[in-house]
């Protein structure tokens, strides 16, 4: 039998670990990378969103919805539509150029947010907790504030950039890379609910005289919760805890009064 001599092939360098480590060095840098392009990103959208301007806003988001209801709650949507035309008749003249709407919607669940092209939805479950109404006053208030600060734009642009990031990572490498961007997002969103807080009290504030009752829903929220819960929110969740909260907004009220 003749012997022939055959070309090695290249294999790692399994006894020292140098291939696995050169691999983790190309993809931290690949992943810092992304992010420092992220944030680039993130930051000239969110500038050019925050002078997205009214008529635009109008014309692109009138007709469109973020929940579709079919159900009609007729005493809670007069309730909430009463108190939003209060809202904006006392405070009309500060109010970006907007076709302000209020829905019901039903789900299991108290909450209440903004969407793009002047829309606020309010959950039924909500409203029957809402017994006071400064306090459904500044829970729709704080919808409103969202509007004027233009997040709900902002945020859509957020959406859309946060999708294309995580669309570029590898799911068997760097999908923990997407909590980067994350948390970020999430830091970022409740330093939005605090401005909208502060907008929100300006709100009511020209709209009531009395405001002794207002932070009754946050108050029972508080009183339900426990610190497992209040330490996810201050931390993780992108609402502030209900227990700041109602320390900030006691702040303000005593700002005020002073």
């Amino acid at each position: 039998m003749k012997f022939q001599v055959k070309e090695l092939n290249l294999t790692r360098d399994v006894s020292t670990g140098n291939y696995d480590e050169l691999w983790s060095i190309k993809t931290l840098k690949f992943a810092f990378g992304l992010v420092v392009v992220f944030f680039i990103l993130f930051s000239l959208m969110d500038i050019a969103l925050s002078q997205f301007p009214d008529d635009l806003e109008r014309n692109l988001f009138a007709n469109t919805e973020a929940i579709k209801e079919k159900k009609v709650f007729k005493e809670e949507q007069e309730r909430v539509e009463k108190i939003l035309d209060k809202l904006i008749a006392a405070n009309e003249d500060s109010l970006r150029d907007l076709p302000y709407t209020i829905k019901v919607v039903e789900k299991g669940y108290e909450n209440a947010f903004a969407a793009i092209g002047g829309k606020i939805y309010v959950t039924k479950k909500l409203i029957e907790r809402s017994e006071e109404e400064t306090g459904l006053a500044f829970i729709i208030a704080h919808e409103l504030a969202h509007h004027q600060l233009r997040h709900c734009s902002r945020g859509k642009g957020r959406a859309v950039l946060y999708q294309i990031f995580t669309s570029f990572l590898n799911p068997e490498g760097l999908i923990s890379m997407q909590f980067v961007p994350a948390l970020t997002m999430k830091a970022s969103n409740r330093g939005w609910e605090k401005n909208a807080d502060r907008l929100a009290f300006e709100l009511i504030s020209n709209t009531y005289q009395e405001l002794d009752k207002f932070l009754d829903f946050f108050e029972r929220d508080a009183a339900k919760g426990n610190a497992f819960s209040d330490l996810d929110q201050s931390y993780l969740g992108s609402h502030p805890a209900s227990k700041d909260r109602i320390k900030y907004l006691q702040e303000l009220q005593a700002n005020a009064s002073n």
